[in-house]
């Protein structure tokens, strides 16, 4: 009778042991995916420093465009759209401007878009 209580006294430690390591695991993931996320804001943080969306004279509105700039290999691209780009004579539009950081996480691409409006007035 006491080997019969002490293997299921093994299992039951075994079973509550697996399920720690499974929920630690679990965590150490988590934290691995909010240290690439925290990396591509700070990314983000950085390009919005460099190349910032202020109102200068004399600036087109695919002046504020930036190609893909690499940040510690995460990647950082804005693109403007000019839905009002073929009417003529309109001095004053709102621009979508949407920003992409890109990086590598959990094995494949990972995305983030931030898409802002600018009023632009020429």
């Amino acid at each position: 009778m006491k080997g019969i209580e002490v293997l299921l006294a093994v299992s039951i430690l075994s079973i509550g042991l697996v399920v720690m390591l499974t929920a630690i695991s679990r965590c150490l993931a988590v934290l691995k995916i909010s240290e690439q996320y925290h990396k591509a804001m700070w990314a983000m943080s950085a390009g919005e420093t460099e190349f910032p969306l202020l109102r200068k004279p004399d600036i087109k509105p695919e002046d504020y465009a930036v190609d893909a700039q690499d940040y510690d290999g995460i990647t950082y691209m804005r693109e403007v759209v000019d839905p009002d780009a073929e009417s003529d004579g309109n001095e004053q539009r709102l621009l979508v401007v949407v920003t992409r950081i890109s990086w590598t996480g959990r094995g494949r691409e990972q995305t983030d878009v931030i898409p802002q409006y600018l009023f632009f007035k020429e």
